[in-house]
């Protein structure tokens, strides 16, 4: 018998050992998503497995609680070291993991128990010592398989609607997402204190003397997570709607500097319309004027140089895309950029100069942005009519590939502040609203932007 007993303490060993380590790479892959895909993240899950670990070989004996406790705060530390400005975000990962791997023990102790007691326990088992550990052990792989598909499962759903995975979460909201977690873990508290206190009064195991107790806490932490996961579903909802309010907010005063530009535009290019055709005229009189002089007519083929070069400026054939076309340029060319353009306003169609305009600003700045920071420097745009598809398309040189984020498909931004990273967002909004889209692809030195808009 002591021999059974021994292999018995070593399987039971073994198996909290090994689910100790499982844990340790899912708590890894749930929160490598959000910690900036940092290649260090891996340092959370070893944090976790040497933390849990010490705490199960330590001389002192201390409640499940108090173990996830020191369990939430070491790894807390750890992923703030990681990234330090994320605090709120990290608590509320940190706190959330461990429910769910208190929520996953549950979803497996309920069949574990079941199985046990129908397979270990009946009275012709008690003599079939062997046979019982062979079961044992079949049962505990079967819980590995139960509490992994379980753990996995939640994970991957947090993972799919908790989309903005890399904003930061102000207090109020780790206040708000924590609510239900804190509840949990209430109700986790107060399951196992007064189960504690019935088996201290009566000496009776109430969990083996009440069988429905089971079933009371299996679906106790089913809905703890069902509830979680219906406040990140939520929470995603406001930050969605925050993110379109911002987007609007930059596009409406986006339209509201091109309108004013439009019109200051428009002007100016009637006024040097004006200007030029009367300059024909006055260059033409003068050389009548002067005859054969041969100074005259020096100053006046120079003139006349500058007259023509001036006039075929205006490349774009709409007045409004000229002044944005030269303005980027000037810009670039001053930041030691080279910029090429062979971009044309589309003459036919139903296309309005603000679009155009937007998609212009936001395509050309971010190009100058990406472009500075390379040894070759270059910015190029065009653009193609084929049959009812407008193209345009701009490229620059880029000193690395950027992050795409995975939901959206857009390049992810550095900056900070208010009013970055709607550039792509608010082009694309522009091309679904004329039937189209964007393209974005990267080389190891170019990145490349493709509008299409459907014109009809």
């Amino acid at each position: 018998m002591a021999d059974i007993d021994f292999y018995w303490d070593i399987v039971m060993n073994a198996s909290s050992t090994t689910e100790i380590f499982i844990n340790g790479g899912f708590y890894y892959y749930f929160v490598y998503p959000f910690l900036q895909k940092n290649q260090k993240s891996g340092l959370v899950g070893f944090t976790y497995v040497a933390v849990m670990l010490y705490l199960k070989f330590c001389p002192y004996e201390m409640e499940g609680i108090t173990a996830y406790a020191i369990g939430i705060l070491i790894t807390f530390f750890a992923m703030n070291y990681l990234d330090r400005e994320n605090k709120e975000k990290n608590f509320f990962l940190s706190i959330t993991f461990f429910l769910m791997e208190w929520i996953s023990w549950g979803c497996a102790l309920l069949p574990w128990d079941i199985l046990y007691e129908k397979l270990i326990l009946p009275p012709e088992m008690m003599n079939q010592i062997w046979k019982q550990f062979g079961l044992y052990l079949f049962l505990q792989i079967l819980s590995f398989v139960l509490k992994f598909f379980v753990m996995a499962a939640m994970v991957a759903l947090i993972h799919r609607v908790y989309v903005c995975k890399r904003d930061k979460m102000k207090r109020e909201e780790m206040f708000l997402m924590l609510a239900p977690s804190f509840l949990a873990a209430m109700g986790w508290f107060v399951f196992v204190y007064f189960t504690k206190i019935y088996e201290k009064d009566t000496k009776w195991n109430f969990y083996h003397l009440h069988s429905e107790y089971k079933w009371v806490l299996f679906f106790y932490q089913a809905v703890s997570f069902l509830t979680m996961f219906v406040m990140v579903v939520v929470y995603q909802r406001i930050k969605d709607a925050q993110q379109k309010e911002k987007e609007e907010v930059v596009l409406f005063h986006q339209i509201e500097d091109i309108k004013r530009h439009i019109r200051e535009s428009e002007n100016l290019y009637q006024e040097i319309r004006s200007l030029k055709h009367d300059m024909g005229n006055h260059i033409m009189i003068l050389e009548n004027l002067y005859g054969e002089n041969e100074d005259t007519k020096n100053y006046m083929s120079q003139l006349k140089r500058q007259y023509d070069k001036a006039v075929v400026e205006m490349k774009s054939q709409n007045p409004v895309t000229d002044v944005i076309l030269k303005e980027k340029e000037k810009e670039a060319l001053e930041q030691g950029i080279a910029f090429y353009h062979d971009f044309h306003y589309p003459q036919s169609g139903n296309v309005n100069v603000f679009d155009i305009s937007v998609i212009l600003n936001n395509a050309l700045s971010n190009a100058i942005e990406a472009a500075v920071e390379c040894e070759n420097p270059y910015i190029k745009i065009f653009s193609y009519c084929k049959k009812n598809a407008f193209l345009i398309e701009v490229k620059n040189s880029a000193a690395a590939k950027r992050l795409v984020d995975e939901t959206s498909g857009l390049i992810q931004t550095t900056k900070e502040g208010e009013g970055h990273g709607y550039g792509l967002a608010n082009i694309r909004k522009v091309a679904q609203s004329y039937y189209g889209d964007i393209d974005i692809k990267q080389e190891e030195s170019e990145f490349q932007l493709c509008v299409m808009l459907m014109i009809f």
